[in-house]
C-alpha cells in the first residue's frame, strides 16, 4: 500500500499526459468555433463543463490549452537544463574569473522576483509561443546553474576526481563520466519542480494578457475571461484553475518522491 501511494502521483501524471496528448481526438467540440447562441451554458449533457462567453466548449478549450501549457513547460525546462548545466559546469569546475562572473550574473538575475522580471520583459516583446519559451528560459536558468555549480564544487574535491585529474584524464571526460552522473538525481528533481513553476508562470502571464498571442488557447486566458463572470458563470474560471492546481500538485508530489529516492 505504501508503494502504491508513492507511485500514485506518477500514475496520475502519466494518465493526464495521455489524455492531454490525445486531446484533439477526445475533444467533443472544436474550441476555435464560437457560437453566441450557446454562450455561458451551464455544465450539462451537450457541454460537460459548460461554455464560455463566446460559446466555446470549455472542456475542449482545456484539452487544447493544457497541451500547450505542457509543451511550453517541457521546452522551457529543457532550455534551462541545457543553459544552466553548461554554465554551472564551467563556473564550478574551472573557477576563477569565470566563477566570479557567473556569481555576479546570477546575483543580478535573482535580485528581481522571477515573475516580475518576466512581466517586465514580456511587456516589451511580441507575443508568440517561441518568445514565451525563450522568456521563461531566460528567467529560470539561474536555479539550475547554481545547483550544478554547487554540486560540481562539492564533487571535484572528492578523492576519485582528484585521482582522475592526477592520472591526466581530460577534463571533459572527468565531467561527463565522473561528475555529471552524480548530479543527475538532483537535476531531475529540480526539473520536476521546474515544470510546475513554468506552468504557473505561463498561466500568470496569460492571465495578465502578456502571455500567448490572441487566438491561442490558454488556461490563464480562460481564468481571465471568467473573472468578470464569477457571479454568473463561475465554472469558466473554476475548471481551468482546477487543472492548473492539479498539474502543480502532481509535479510537486513527483518531485518530492524523486527527492526521497535520490536522497542518500
Amino acid at each position: 500500500m505504501h508503494q502504491f501511494v508513492k507511485l500514485l502521483p506518477f500514475i496520475l501524471l502519466f494518465f493526464v499526459y495521455g489524455v492531454i496528448l490525445t486531446g484533439p481526438l477526445l475533444a467533443p467540440h472544436d474550441p476555435f468555433v464560437s457560437s453566441l447562441e450557446e454562450a455561458l451554458q451551464a455544465p450539462g449533457a451537450g457541454h460537460f463543463l459548460g461554455t464560455d462567453a463566446n460559446g466555446r466548449d470549455i472542456l475542449s478549450l482545456i484539452l487544447y490549452s493544457a497541451r500547450i501549457s505542457l509543451a511550453v513547460s517541457f521546452c522551457v525546462v529543457l532550455c534551462c537544463l541545457f543553459l544552466g548545466t553548461t554554465l554551472g559546469f564551467i563556473a564550478g569546475f574551472f573557477g576563477g574569473p569565470l566563477d566570479r562572473l557567473f556569481l555576479f550574473t546570477a546575483d543580478v538575475f535573482q535580485a528581481f522576483p522571477g515573475i516580475l522580471l518576466a512581466i517586465t520583459v514580456a511587456a516589451f516583446i511580441p507575443q508568440s509561443l517561441i518568445n514565451m519559451i525563450l522568456l521563461l528560459s531566460f528567467v529560470g536558468w539561474v536555479s539550475y546553474a547554481r545547483l550544478i555549480r554547487a554540486g560540481v564544487l562539492s564533487l571535484k574535491s572528492r578523492d576519485y576526481i582528484l585521482a582522475a585529474t592526477v592520472l591526466g584524464l581530460p577534463k571533459s571526460r572527468i565531467l561527463w563520466r565522473h561528475v555529471f552522473p552524480n548530479l543527475a538525481g538532483p537535476v531531475i528533481v529540480q526539473a520536476s519542480f521546474g515544470m510546475a513553476g513554468v506552468i504557473l508562470a505561463e498561466s500568470a502571464l496569460s492571465f495578465l494578457g502578456l502571455g500567448l498571442p490572441a487566438g491561442t488557447p490558454s488556461l490563464g486566458k480562460l481564468m481571465d475571461q471568467g473573472v468578470n463572470l464569477l457571479l454568473v458563470a463561475p465554472y469558466v474560471s473554476i475548471f481551468p484553475g482546477a487543472v492548473i492546481m492539479f498539474f502543480v500538485l502532481s509535479f510537486n508530489f513527483v518531485g518530492d518522491s524523486l527527492r526521497e529516492k535520490f536522497d542518500v
